[in-house]
């Protein structure tokens, strides 16, 4: 497999670039002020908060790509760029409770790329507490004992 910021990516996948591949995600991600518009959501914060998550999805989604598609190895200045914005997103949602059944899967993201991390590792997991406290899935308990332990191994 070989790594590279622009050019065919050899991956599992089909071959496609670094820039195709964000340009698709940038798309989706400039379709959500539009839906936000056609749902009519009445309340600003709310409007702007869709807006926060879509730039959540969008950054964990990117994180995933970096490493599971094999674009960049995780030093490189654009995987630290989306965890600053993943992480500055979530900490500028104006209503967690709204939104906190969307947050195991990006959480989970930066959890993994926080691993060596020992602060960082400690407010994530207790926003993943606060995940499970709210919404009452157990499982999500599962979720956070894998990722003590990944942080065990790894960190």
């Amino acid at each position: 497999m070989k790594s590279r910021e622009s050019g065919p990516i050899l991956s599992p996948f089909k071959h496609i670039t670094l820039k195709e591949f964000r340009d698709e995600l940038e798309i989706a991600r400039g379709l959500t002020p539009m839906t936000t518009a056609m749902l009519q959501i009445a309340h600003e914060s709310r409007r702007r908060d869709s807006t926060r998550l879509a730039d959540i999805y969008h950054h964990a989604g990117l994180l995933y790509s970096y490493h599971c598609l094999y674009f960049l190895n995780p030093e490189s200045v654009a995987v630290e760029y989306s965890n600053i914005r993943l992480l500055e997103a979530l900490d500028n949602l104006e209503d967690t409770s709204t939104w906190i059944q969307k947050f195991p899967w990006p959480v989970f993201i930066l959890e993994t790329e926080y691993h060596e991390d020992i602060s960082r590792q400690t407010s994530l997991r207790q926003m993943y507490q606060n995940v499970i406290g709210n919404i009452g899935f157990n499982h999500y308990s599962l979720v956070l004992q894998f990722l003590e332990e990944f942080c065990l191994v790894w960190g």
